[in-house]
């Protein structure tokens, strides 16, 4: 099966954890957009569903959730007692138009040029110490995906 979506906790700061994703220029499968819904929730569940504790930090070459898969992660968000900072890097005009949407629900929901790294590492109050190792991880994510051309333009501005 083709892969079009890697996650992992990518930092662990005091009491926060950066959630990181990355995705290829196709969208996620019901499987992995599920399989993300399920790690989310059972971290919202560990930080007792203060989900500013989980920022998320996306990379992607384009592939997007679908309705039903932005449904889904919109309704579990709205569980939460806070709402988890988000910042998108992309160059993909699609996507930053289903941030859009994705912004009504979550305010703290942004998008970031893939040369904007330390403003999208700033919206989530990550500090810059952090960055290299983030990057890294979305690099690594990145080639177990085989193909995700966004993490080569990654670069701190």
């Amino acid at each position: 099966m083709v892969r079009n979506m890697a996650y992992q906790v990518g930092a662990e700061l005091g009491n926060r954890r950066v959630l990181v994703a990355v995705h290829t220029k196709d969208a996620p499968s019901e499987a992995e957009w599920n399989a993300w819904l399920a790690f989310i929730e059972a971290l919202g569940e560990e930080v007792g569903q203060d989900l500013a504790r989980l920022p998320n930090l996306v990379v992607t070459d384009g592939g997007a959730p679908s309705t039903a898969q932005r449904t889904a992660v919109n309704m579990l968000v709205a569980q939460g007692k806070t709402l988890p900072p988000v910042a998108v890097v992309t160059d993909s005009l699609l996507v930053r138009t289903i941030l859009r949407g994705f912004s009504i629900f979550n305010p703290a929901t942004k998008a970031f040029a893939p040369t904007e790294l330390g403003k999208a590492l700033d919206h989530l109050g990550v500090p810059a110490s952090a960055s290299s190792a983030l990057a890294a991880a979305c690099v690594r994510m990145a080639k177990s995906l085989g193909r995700v051309r966004t993490t080569e333009l990654l670069a701190p501005d």
